[in-house]
């Protein structure tokens, strides 16, 4: 079993170079096959397969607006709608590392105050912006534990402090992973 890493399953699922795009126009409104079609450019098998892999993931549900010939849309389920603040992080990236112009090409702007936004990561305690310089990544409480004890994990996760979960101490007090 290799290292299990949300960061690896959620590039499985979007990290092909369409599916964000994708998920991109899914946000703007765009629901049609067609439509996803025309403005991407993708091939239709291409297309097909992304969108029928986004729903077979519970990103997007499909929806009957057409009987004969049957035609369905596309909608973001809650799962999907969640995943704005991923294509909200890649906009505001872009627009800061990979502008090309002297202004923003897109806008967020935040309908109940009005206001222009961008995306920011903030702790969600206390509400400061979030730097990697001030976060240390610890081995969560599901991290498998025969995992745990692979010289190759804990290197990733030696830190001053003690980063093994409580329930990967032996009731003994001592961890269950040697370090």
């Amino acid at each position: 079993m290799g290292f299990p890493c949300p960061v690896a399953r959620v590039t499985e699922l979007i990290g092909d170079p369409w599916t964000p795009l994708l998920l991109r126009d899914a946000m703007f409104g765009v629901r049609r096959f067609e439509d996803f079609h025309r403005y991407q450019g993708i091939g239709r098998n291409t297309l097909s397969s992304r969108l029928r892999r986004l729903v077979e993931a519970g990103v997007l549900e499909t929806r009957l607006y057409q009987d004969y010939p049957p035609r369905k849309e596309y909608l973001l389920t809650d799962k999907g709608r969640e995943l704005f603040g991923v294509v909200a992080a890649m906009l505001a990236w872009g627009e800061r590392w990979l502008g090309d112009g002297p202004g923003e090409l897109v806008e967020l702007h935040h309908v109940p105050c009005g206001q222009a936004v961008r995306a920011e990561s903030v702790c969600s305690c206390c509400g400061e912006p979030l730097d990697v310089a001030d976060i240390d990544f610890r081995l969560g409480a599901g991290f498998p534990a025969e995992l745990a004890r692979r010289s190759d994990i804990r290197v990733r996760f030696d830190h001053d402090q003690d980063p093994v979960p409580t329930d990967l101490v032996s009731s003994s007090g001592d961890p269950a992973v040697e370090r």
